[in-house]
């Protein structure tokens, strides 16, 4: 049977980088985006509200990130908000959505490229320190980490982010409904809330 010449499948990583006060969240990217051209060889595109002349991102996409700031003690504040949005920004048909501080030393996210999926959110497969709950609350489920998100263009994928979206924008009714103990905003509690 003859091969057709069908294109593939545009891939590339998104970073969202909202500077504070205290941190240079671009500054963290660049680096982010060093290590992703060595490893995976991929493109990058960076998500921020700031001015950026920097030449590590393959394209920048300016917005107003609108989530209010949290306050986590000496270290300021932190904007880790709007990733919900990575679905309707990405210019890829499939992405990686990795924190902006997420070393990237190997290649071996790309075998995940290859798998049959709609999204994949990171769990923890090892379990760490003793004295580390992996729960959201004392009587909730265990989260995931929106550390690292696979996703292709599609209406469960889409659906996902929606629902991201929409616990964002309602994050103290479903911090009470699921005995959240932190009140910070959290991407791995909405991730998690979402993908159940």
């Amino acid at each position: 049977m003859k091969k057709l010449n069908v294109p593939a499948k545009s891939r590339g990583v998104l970073l969202f980088a909202f500077n504070t006060e205290k941190t240079d969240y671009v500054q963290i990217a660049e680096r982010a985006a060093r290590l992703v051209h060595h490893t995976l060889k991929l493109p990058v595109t960076l998500v921020t509200e700031a001015v950026v002349e920097s030449s590590q991102f393959d394209s920048i996409i300016y917005v107003t990130n609108e989530l209010k700031n949290y306050k986590v003690g000496e270290h300021g504040h932190w904007r880790n908000g709007d990733r919900f949005r990575a679905y309707e920004l990405s210019p890829y048909d499939e992405t990686l959505l990795i924190d902006t501080d997420y070393l990237m030393l190997d290649d071996s996210l790309l075998k995940l490229f290859e798998q049959d999926f709609d999204y994949r959110i990171m769990s923890y497969n090892n379990k760490p320190a003793s004295n580390w709950n992996l729960k959201m609350g004392m009587f909730s489920h265990e989260y995931l980490w929106a550390t690292a998100v696979l996703f292709r263009k599609t209406p469960k994928s889409k659906m996902l982010f929606d629902l991201v979206g929409r616990i964002q924008r309602n994050y103290l009714y479903y911090m009470k409904l699921y005995h959240m103990r932190e009140g910070n905003f959290r991407n791995d509690y909405a991730f998690t809330i979402a993908n159940n």
